[in-house]
């Protein structure tokens, strides 16, 4: 089993998301007896292939796995690169959704044996027991290969699993997972920085999604796990671990309130068990939020929310099919942040129903009322949404490989006109207008004192002052590789809000007459992330 490199360079990389679709396929096979190597690309030294090269040199292998998602096409392709040059004889499988959602194109381009289309571990186990022998793989159901004429033949779909409970955990001890927790800085990510050594564990309480908005895709249908398997594997990762925070990577935790209510019983049991301050994250849907629902949350240690606003116009959430009204985002927004609890949220621009005036709509509800809470971007069309449909029909994406190989991966500079009403000029003075607008109101902050940590792996302590309740906030573990440009979210330790902390050369961004270095500087960056992502292929 290996994990792709999600870093840039060769260097170890520790701050990524965990791929636990990835970790349930390994739990499952070492469950069934198979002996699995996993090899995490990121926390060694070196490309893709000189770390595969020394890995599969431990041992005849028979399988090789990975996947991910249609982010992660250039480190796939490098790792079935090295896998054809240094173990020629295994079978390469590849799964996730990088091959569900376009697996003719993918399947093509990557050429790896064989393709795990849908959920992967029932799929993962009969492809390792056929493959022992001499059965045919053929009457596996969710997978894609080349039949003896060389022509790519698509099994029938693998019904999604009814009852996702009796899965094992994940296994995280195979892909150094205890690594990644000792290498977490607080600022990796915002809501983590309540405690200056947090070690959050990733944790999935569902699979699918009950809505179908148009700029997502989930292939299978909404199914929950129960409260009690969700809070044995909690137990577990605490225990183990020594976990201090949850991320729930559930789409929608919220589908039902009293699930949501259980939990949060189950959470304060815990922390009353353990006499440890466990902090958790989790999405909600905005309908659902009153001053109640958010009092069990605190009270249950819950630290930030994550919301999908999307967008402050009801005629461009109707055209994306979210079941929200503004009323509705307005309310969640500011019961939230009365409640000292982060928001974590996005609007995001350039639906096909976008227009002058939907803009103005969600810009003036974002200058007057999100004080810097929300984040500013641009829906992207990934593959198997109803958006990336769109723009197939349009001609917007003139080519699937291209799209997915070079387009996806530099989505922060690839903004596409999917709107009826507007033209690729205005969107592209959207995007510039975007920026100044995130310079303009950001609340940036720089520290009033930062100094390398006597504690920790060589990080920096650092004194800022909150420039929403004025409280001053230690934080004794901040990962700053360069005192002049840096620039990353931290949450106040008393109010909750988020705030920008930058060092003298980012907090020029804050003043108009800087943008159109800006500007070259992005340009800049564009051509280092072409030059990165060709590295990355090496």
């Amino acid at each position: 089993m290996v994990m792709p490199k999600y870093g840039p360079g060769p260097e170890p990389y520790y701050n990524y998301i965990f791929p636990l679709g990835l970790g349930y396929v390994s739990a499952t096979l070492k469950k069934a007896g198979h002996a699995v190597d996993c090899v995490n690309l990121n926390h060694e030294r070196g490309g893709t292939a000189t770390i595969l090269e020394r890995a599969l040199a431990r041992a005849s292998f028979d399988v090789v796995m990975t996947g991910g998602t249609c982010l992660d096409f250039l480190g796939v392709e490098a790792i079935v690169r090295a896998v054809r040059r240094y173990a020629p004889g295994a079978k390469i499988v590849v799964g996730g959704l990088l091959v569900t959602g376009e697996p003719d194109v993918v399947m093509q381009a990557l050429a790896p044996d064989i393709g795990v289309i849908g959920e992967g571990e029932q799929t993962a186990l009969q492809l390792v027991e056929h493959l022992g022998g001499d059965a045919d793989i053929s009457d596996i159901n969710g997978i894609m290969f080349r039949d003896s004429g060389g022509d790519l033949v698509a099994t029938p779909p693998r019904a999604a699993m009814d009852d996702i409970d009796p899965l094992p955990h994940p296994d995280f001890e195979g892909f150094g997972f205890d690594e990644r927790l000792e290498h977490t800085w607080c600022n990796d990510y915002h809501p983590w920085s309540v405690f200056d050594f947090p070690r959050p564990y990733p944790i999935l309480g569902s699979r699918g999604c009950p809505f179908n908005c148009t700029f997502c895709w989930h292939p299978e249908r909404h199914r929950a796990r129960s409260i009690p398997s969700i809070m044995e594997e909690v137990r577990v990762a605490v225990a183990r671990f020594r976990v201090n925070y949850l991320a729930i990577y559930d789409d929608c935790f919220s589908a039902r309130k009293e699930r949501l209510q259980e939990f949060c019983r189950g959470m304060e049991a815990l922390r009353a068990e353990t006499a440890m301050d466990i902090r958790w994250s989790c999405s909600l849907m905005v309908n659902i939020v009153d001053r109640g629902l958010l009092t069990m949350l605190k009270s249950a240690g819950c630290a930030a929310i994550g919301y999908g606003f999307e967008s402050y116009s009801r005629k461009v959430l109707k055209s994306m099919r979210k079941p929200i009204t503004p009323e509705q985002i307005d309310k969640a927004f500011r019961e939230t942040t009365g409640m000292e609890i982060t928001v974590q949220g996005n609007f995001i621009f350039g639906d096909v129903a976008e227009t002058h005036e939907t803009i103005r709509e969600t810009l003036d509800f974002w200058r007057s009322s999100a004080r810097g809470q929300i984040d500013l971007g641009f829906i992207h069309p990934f593959p198997g949404s109803a958006i990336y449909r769109h723009c197939l029909e349009k001609r917007i994406i003139a080519d699937k490989l291209d799209f997915i190989r070079n387009k996806i991966p530099a989505s922060l500079y690839n903004h596409f006109n999917m709107t009826d009403a507007m033209t690729d000029r205005e969107i592209q003075r959207l995007y510039s207008t975007l920026l100044e607008l995130t310079s303009r109101h950001m609340p940036f902050v720089r520290p009033r004192r930062l100094a390398r940590s006597a504690r920790g792996q060589g990080g920096y302590e650092m004194t800022v002052d909150c420039p929403f309740c004025r409280k001053e906030n230690q934080y004794g573990n901040t990962g700053i590789q360069n005192r002049l440009t840096y620039g990353f979210y931290v949450v106040c330790r008393s109010c909750a809000m988020r705030m920008v902390v930058v060092g003298s050369l980012q907090s020029l961004a804050q003043y108009p007459a800087i943008y159109p270095t800006l500007r070259r500087i992005r340009q800049l960056g564009r051509a280092v992330a072409r030059w990165l992502r060709a590295r990355r292929q090496d």
